[in-house]
């Protein structure tokens, strides 16, 4: 975990309840960095794994949500990105 990342995920773990994290992924690496940045996808990912495995241990108590815009070169992998997006909402 990058020392930006572990900053972040320390500060927002002693807030309690009150925080909802929400990732905004616009599908897949190709769909996603395209509209996001070169390399956006992958720190997205990472910090969605971070936070989902603090909720998991009780250390992180807020919500976790994921956002996607649809867009067209999305559409025909919308099924399975969805199911890969599926768990980290709660």
């Amino acid at each position: 975990m990058g020392s930006i990342l572990q900053k972040l995920s320390d500060s927002l773990c002693r807030l309690g309840e009150r925080v909802t994290l929400l990732f905004s992924i616009e599908g897949f690496l190709e769909q996603h960095d395209a509209i996001r940045g070169k390399g956006m996808y992958l720190q997205t990912i990472e910090a969605l794994h971070v936070f989902s495995r603090l909720k998991s241990i009780g250390k992180y108590k807020g919500f976790l949500s994921v956002e996607t815009v649809v867009s067209d070169p999305l559409i025909p992998h919308l099924v399975a990105y969805c199911d890969s997006v599926q768990g980290y909402s709660h």
